[in-house]
């Protein structure tokens, strides 16, 4: 029950720990910020502002994917668990 409790009170938060230790996807956003920056750099002023539109719209996208996958993860763990204790 207490880590229910921390997760309500916030003491948890699984999202500050997506990731945290693995190496390929470190590099991989080291990757993909350095390509924004060059983008940002050849582009004109006017595509400047479509490109970051751009950028916050998948960012938006990827984040409630990633909310959407926790969520339904964490759905089939208690799943699973409620089924193996009525075994």
């Amino acid at each position: 029950m207490e880590t229910i409790k921390d997760l309500w009170n916030g003491n948890i938060c699984p999202a500050e720990h997506f990731g945290a230790g693995n190496y390929k996807m470190k590099k991989l956003e080291h990757f993909l910020f350095e390509s924004e920056e060059e983008i940002l750099e050849e582009l004109s002023d006017d595509l400047k502002g479509s490109f970051r539109n751009y950028i916050d719209q998948f960012n938006e996208y990827n984040n409630l994917s990633n909310e959407t996958a926790f969520a339904e993860g964490f759905s089939y763990g208690v799943k699973l668990m409620a089924e193996s204790i009525s075994i």
